[in-house]
């Protein structure tokens, strides 16, 4: 627990990291833009206030008072009042409204207190200077006596301080004679800025915090949230769940970016689904490649080798087993077919399905050997589940042409005639006589032809032995495969 504040401040400033750093850069260059800004608007009304002086308002405002002190020297007044008169014309120059002789609010932006004054003799000795708190006293040196109505002005200037000073008589034919001196120091605008306190200074502190608060406030609102739901939904991504989304329907271009991200998510969904399945189908293929070319055609041997034993046998008993045997293999073939069929089934494509009837005339040719020729153009055109139906069809009519007719050649054609569909099977055997019930076989054959859409099938065996099956295609594969 002792790490607790600890965990706690590193927690929030890893939230609100990008916010700190982006309100950090802000202060940086609004900071230096308020001090350039303040520095320039006092600069020109420090301008403008030494146009003013150099109109010569305070060299009359000087004479004025001299005039008046000169007035009541005469009559002999008392010297406390004096000094209270002398400061009371001192808070008149300086603060604002009590007078229009100078701008007074860049004396009160440039110092407390810019004004100092006093009755003099000629040789710089004082005879009165108002005390006034945060002022200071003018230096005591011999001053150069001005004409009777005569204001002497000077000026200097001393880094950083700008100074003015005003001396009139008050009265001249006195001996020594006693002068009223007027000293105006400012210090320079770049100075007061830089260096000392200004009264604007809290305004702006208080500007830059409130600034602070509102810039997190935005940042954490309008940035900063959103972005962490970004990263939130990349980590879901990056661990296989596709189905986050980020969900920003903003304008600005977080919220494009954030349906960009989104439109990519569901791609990659699509993607990784396209390539399981494609790794299945994959799998799958290879199973019934090795079962076809192991498994299948060592039963289908089988199943020759005891059809070739079936004239040999003799006695009712070894016919039972042996038919039993044939059976069982003719079983084993059933199941590896529709293992085979069902792995197969998973490619949807037709002309895959195509190749497998290819191949398998290909086994029969080669176990029976046969010439086999095929012409299977309507291949793609076959329904999917009416395919079993066709391949355990044509596997019937191959098992009688290889038992049966004693061919050599066998002609395989698949076509399209008009909406149906038409498979035809001849080979240049003995023929046969067809019995009028049928043998096993051609049994199966009419039962499978009667589970087609409108299937139909005859047999000539007049000249070896031709099969024709017919049966209505499918709408929609009708309407796929087009005319």
């Amino acid at each position: 627990m002792a790490n607790a504040p600890q965990w706690l401040l590193s927690r929030v400033l890893g939230r609100h990291r990008l916010s700190l750093k982006l309100a950090g850069f802000f202060l940086l260059v609004s900071l230096p833009t308020l001090i350039v800004v303040e520095s320039a608007l006092l600069m020109l009304e420090f301008q403008q206030f030494t146009a003013d002086v150099g109109k010569g308002r305070l060299r009359a405002a000087t004479a004025a008072e001299a005039r008046r002190l000169a007035t009541q020297l005469t009559a002999a007044a008392d010297p406390a009042q004096l000094q209270q008169e002398l400061a009371a014309w001192l808070d008149g120059l300086a603060l604002p409204g009590a007078t229009a002789v100078v701008d007074s609010a860049v004396l009160q932006e440039l110092s407390d207190q810019p004004f100092a004054a006093a009755l003099r003799l000629a040789d710089g000795r004082v005879i009165r200077a108002p005390m006034i708190p945060g002022g200071w006293q003018i230096a005591a040196e011999p001053l150069a006596l001005p004409g009777p109505s005569a204001v002497i002005e000077s000026a200097r200037q001393q880094s950083p301080v700008w100074m003015r000073r005003y001396a009139a008589p008050v009265a001249p034919k006195a001996e020594p004679p006693a002068l009223l001196v007027l000293e105006l120091r400012l210090p320079l605008p770049w100075h007061r800025v830089v260096l000392s306190t200004s009264k604007e200074w809290p305004v702006l502190v208080g500007f830059l915090l409130v600034f602070s608060l509102v810039t997190l406030w935005f940042f954490g609102r309008s940035v900063t949230v959103r972005l962490h739901r970004i990263a939130a939904a990349a980590d879901a991504w990056r661990g296989g769940n596709f189905a986050v989304v980020i969900g920003d329907r903003s304008a600005d271009e977080l919220g494009v970016l954030s349906a960009a991200l989104d439109q990519m998510a569901g791609e990659l969904k699509q993607l990784v689904h396209a390539r399981s399945q494609l790794a299945t189908l994959n799998e799958r293929q290879r199973l019934a490649r090795d079962l076809h070319d192991t498994v299948k055609q060592k039963a289908f041997a089988l199943s020759l080798q005891l059809a070739a034993m079936r004239s040999s046998v003799t006695g009712a008993s070894s016919r039972a087993s042996l038919a039993q045997c044939e059976q069982l293999a003719a079983d084993i073939q059933h199941e590896l077919v529709a293992i085979l069929d069902e792995l197969q089934s998973a490619d949807s494509d037709a002309s895959a399905w195509g190749q497998v009837i290819e191949q398998r005339l290909r086994d029969w040719a080669r176990l029976g050997d046969l010439t086999v020729d095929w012409q299977l153009p309507a291949a793609e055109q076959v329904d999917p589940r009416h395919r079993d139906t066709l391949i355990r069809l044509g596997d019937e009519a191959m098992s009688n042409i290889y038992r049966h007719s004693g061919a050599t050649q066998v002609q395989v054609e698949l076509t399209r005639q008009g909406d149906c569909l038409h498979l035809r099977v001849r080979d240049n055997g003995r023929g046969m006589a067809l019995p009028t019930g049928g043998g096993q076989g051609l049994c199966n054959m009419r039962v499978r032809a009667a589970a087609l859409p409108g299937g139909t099938l005859t047999i000539n065996g007049a000249d070896g032995v031709e099969i024709n099956l017919h049966w209505a295609q499918s709408p929609a594969v009708a309407t796929a495969a087009g005319p």
